[in-house]
């Protein structure tokens, strides 16, 4: 995969480090800006795909649809078994609905760290974090799951809802409950953890298994 990326886009993932949580240098990053800073390998990625597909050799076999909500899967039964078939949307402020028929729906919405709606994810599978503060956005509300759920689907490990050991506090919003994540990347840059008193108080880079 890190090699597809790389043929397909050009971008320079060359870059091996040993992150927070690793026994191994297994990370592929972009090498570092000139002046020592690293380069934000998420955006990095997308931007170039992003600029991949919007690019004329795609303007025929890919649209990009913003500002659309899905709504509901469309299902039809075929040999005793229910097949998705396709979705409806939501378009826009108007909320007009339109059908969108395929032969596959792969859902890539995320998870459902900051679902606190009345059918809550979180609150089902993972009651006593209900209350814990979140790094993921607004976004993760768990509505993909929902809808692959609503017709049919079977849900796995969904209690398996992962601690990140650095959320960032806003000084000014002590009390969001949604967080800035402070990445692996910190650590594996250098970055040191220190209690109120100043003190180093683990190892940064120390295993998941610790």
């Amino acid at each position: 995969s890190v090699h597809w990326v790389m043929a397909e886009t050009g971008l320079d993932l060359s870059k091996l480090s040993q992150l927070g949580g690793h026994s191994r240098r297994r990370t592929h990053r972009v090498p570092d800006k000139p002046d020592g800073s690293p380069v934000p390998i998420g955006f990095s990625i997308m931007k170039k795909l992003g600029d991949k597909i919007g690019s004329p050799e795609f303007a025929d076999s890919i649209t990009v649809r913003t500002g659309s909500r899905v709504t509901k899967l469309l299902t039809a039964e075929a040999e005793g078994r229910t097949v998705v078939t396709g979705v409806e949307i939501a378009n826009g402020e108007s909320e007009m609905a339109e059908e969108i028929l395929a032969s596959r729906v792969i859902i890539t919405t995320g998870g459902f760290a900051n679902d606190h709606s009345a059918t809550s994810l979180l609150k089902e599978f993972k009651p006593e974090l209900e209350k814990t503060p979140t790094t993921n956005g607004d976004w993760a509300t768990g509505d993909g799951i929902k809808l692959a759920r609503s017709v049919g689907a079977a849900l796995v490990d969904m209690d398996k809802v992962q601690l990140h050991p650095t959320g960032m506090i806003h000084p000014k919003k002590p009390s969001d409950r949604t967080k800035f994540l402070g990445p692996e990347a910190l650590r594996g840059s250098g970055g040191v953890l220190l209690n109120n008193n100043g003190e180093r108080f683990c190892n940064e880079l120390g295993l998941r298994s610790e």
